[in-house]
């Protein structure tokens, strides 16, 4: 769903430098702002312009203060934003959106990992780095794709990344960086994230992205799932051993 704050609260340049540059995005809670601004336009300093067109606000004083997004809905326009108007904006618009959506209709959850895949590898790395940008990430695309999701799910467990609603499936997500796909899956299964629509009468899917940068072996994103009511059923198996009905699948570089 669009940000009626992004549609009409900012001036569309600042993406338009992101996407047409390709530099790092900056990280809210630790940044400083310049005075250079504008200057230069092929190297522009982001966190003054993230300032100057309300993407970012101060926090605290002193030595403390720092920017960061002033809210949520600016936070997640951010991406959303950088998505739609980046190297991938006709990719976005005309086929990887349909096609990710297609596969979570289909159950095909390898499907949208390959694709999800070959979507994050035209990112730069600095882009994503961390489990937060993978999150990020994935958020914006649901928003894209229209379904009903929730994210940072609350149950008495804790929090569930993302919670997806498409067509009689149900997929709880659990997104990692730099570890284990099997290791999502069991969070998934020892916080119980999506027991409580197990009675709904939807097939409900829990699924473990691992996002993954290896100088040695490449990146790639690895991919985990079960159907959630035999994973909770399985949490007597050893942990060293991983869920025992979950299927792994490596879709780029070595296993």
């Amino acid at each position: 769903r669009s940000s009626r704050w992004s549609g009409s609260g900012h001036p569309g340049l600042i993406t338009r430098l992101a996407a047409d540059t390709k530099q790092p995005l900056p990280a809210g809670g630790e940044t400083e702002a310049s005075d250079s601004g504008l200057w230069p336009l092929t190297r522009p300093d982001y966190a003054t312009l993230m300032l100057e067109t309300g993407y970012y606000t101060w926090y605290g004083g002193g030595r403390g203060a720092y920017l960061d997004f002033p809210n949520l809905e600016v936070a997640e326009s951010w991406p959303r934003d950088i998505l739609e108007m980046g190297m991938h904006a006709s990719d976005l618009n005309a086929k990887l959106i349909p096609d990710l959506r297609a596969c979570l209709a289909d159950g095909d959850v390898d499907g949208f990992g390959r694709r999800l895949e070959a979507f994050a590898m035209g990112l730069a790395y600095e882009n994503l780095y961390r489990e937060e940008s993978c999150r990020a990430l994935l958020q914006a695309l649901f928003m894209q794709m229209g379904v009903p999701t929730q994210s940072e799910k609350l149950n008495w467990g804790g929090r569930s990344d993302h919670e997806v609603h498409i067509g009689h499936r149900i997929y709880v997500f659990e997104v990692k960086y730099n570890a284990g796909e099997l290791e999502a899956l069991r969070q998934i299964r020892d916080r119980g994230y999506g027991r409580e629509h197990l009675a709904s009468g939807h097939t409900v899917t829990a699924v473990g992205l691992a996002f993954r940068r290896d100088l040695e072996t490449g990146p790639c994103l690895k991919v985990a799932q079960a159907d959630l009511a035999d994973l909770l059923a399985d949490r007597a198996v050893d942990a060293d051993d991983g869920p025992q009905e979950a299927r792994t699948t490596y879709l780029t570089g070595s296993g």
